[in-house]
């Protein structure tokens, strides 16, 4: 398996100054962590004076239309007619989605919303987006914007509530996909303690989805980094060595955990560790069971887009209104909206352009890149999470969607 490194050299691609500033880059991070640099803002102005907290957004608003003025003319070249064909289908199917007998308005403007703002720059920016000299700073640097803003929310939404956050759980697995490749590319000792505090802080946040996918991707991680360098055998070795540790006495540590937090955070997933219900939910179970039943009914011909959400919400008592009454898997939701001819076609299409997409990335980092997309930006969707409002899917989909990125080169 190549170098990124050893890629540029042979394929004559230059490299980058270190005094230019990649604005391609730089706007796919601004975009990445926006909200996450608006709440920032907000609190830094907001310290000075309450009255001042919206200068913050203001001032992050500004920098993001410059930024993408300033990547407008390449982002125009890169724009395929595949890309239109998705975005049009989605949109059409939410408008005749709309005009049934079982649609519901609020639903309807909060997908278009999440799809065709923060979702549709993110599909758009991740094509930009490159490796290079500089990438690993700027992921580091929108790594510890996340990572200290939700450190903040998640400490101070348990003080308040007691409870546990799913929203603070999953951005630190955005956080993580971030670091994902400065982590198993150099090695850094401070990559590593941050990884290793930013799957403690997961766990403390309650969610045990994020927890268990951050988990999963450092895994994944390191079995990527053992076949691409296999010299490295004592750090795989002490890793080892460490992970069986862990396991041995997993529960001598979440006890600890559990006794030194101080009431801060939630012990929700340790509990559940510890009790061995981890992996059991009943809410879920409900709806699992109504989506099958519905698409056992209705195999050819689906209720169409968004409506899934409203029969949930009014065929299942307790699931919080029809924004949050959707399948929680990404499978039945389309099943259930398309029925099952269109589904599996669907299916098809997306299954074929993330294996086209893989086989593209020959490179190390690239790889590494493909499997954090992956995991922040559709692993969530088969147990949370609806894709029509999931941001981060379609900066899975851009990213995968976008064939002008050759191996080791941007073009």
């Amino acid at each position: 398996m190549r170098s990124f490194h050893n890629e540029q050299k042979s394929s004559g691609v230059m490299v980058i100054k270190l005094g230019e500033i990649e604005y391609d880059n730089l706007f796919f991070c601004f975009v990445y962590t926006i909200t996450y640099i608006i709440s920032l803002m907000e609190r830094l102005f907001g310290a000075v004076a309450a009255d001042y907290s919206a200068i913050g957004r203001y001032i992050t608003y500004v920098l993001i239309v410059v930024i993408f003025l300033k990547v407008l003319p390449k982002l125009l070249k890169i724009i395929r007619m595949i890309d239109l064909c998705i975005l049009g289908f989605v949109g059409i199917s939410i408008l005749l989605g709309a005009v049934s007998f079982y649609s519901d308005t609020k639903v309807v403007f909060d997908a278009l919303g999440s799809i065709y703002f923060r979702g549709l720059l993110l599909y758009y920016a991740v094509k930009l987006f490159h490796l290079s000299e500089k990438t690993n700073w700027y992921l580091r640097i929108s790594f510890l914007i996340i990572f200290l803003t939700t450190l903040f929310n998640t400490s101070n939404i348990q003080n308040l509530t007691g409870g546990y956050s799913q929203y603070d759980g999953y951005s630190l697995l955005y956080a993580l996909a971030l670091l994902y490749v400065p982590l198993f590319k150099e090695h850094k000792i401070y990559d590593i303690a941050l990884t290793i505090i930013t799957v403690i802080v997961a766990l403390l946040t309650g969610a045990r989805g994020p927890f268990l996918l951050c988990v999963l991707m450092i895994i994944v991680g390191f079995m990527l980094s053992g076949f691409n360098r296999r010299g490295h055998i004592v750090i795989y070795i002490l890793a080892a060595a460490a992970a069986i540790m862990i396991f041995l006495n997993y529960q001598t540590i979440l006890y600890w955990i559990a006794l030194h937090s101080g009431g801060t955070f939630s012990m929700r997933t340790i509990s559940r560790i510890l009790n061995g219900s981890v992996l059991q939910d009943s809410g879920r179970n409900l709806i699992y069971g109504y989506a099958i039943s519905f698409i056992k009914e209705h195999p050819i011909v689906g209720c169409g887009i968004l409506n899934d959400r409203v029969l949930l919400s009014r065929n299942l008592s307790g699931l919080g209104g029809s924004i949050g009454s959707y399948p929680h898997n990404f499978f039945l939701e389309i099943f259930m909206q398309f029925g099952l001819p269109v589904g599996v076609l669907i299916l098809f299409f997306l299954l074929k352009t993330v294996l086209k997409k893989y086989s593209q990335c020959t490179v190390y980092e690239e790889k590494l890149l493909f499997w954090g997309f992956v995991f922040c930006g559709f692993m969530p969707l088969m147990f949370s999470g609806s894709y029509l409002t999931f941001y981060m899917f379609w900066l899975f989909l851009g990213f995968v969607v976008n064939n002008s990125h050759k191996s080791g080169e941007y073009q």
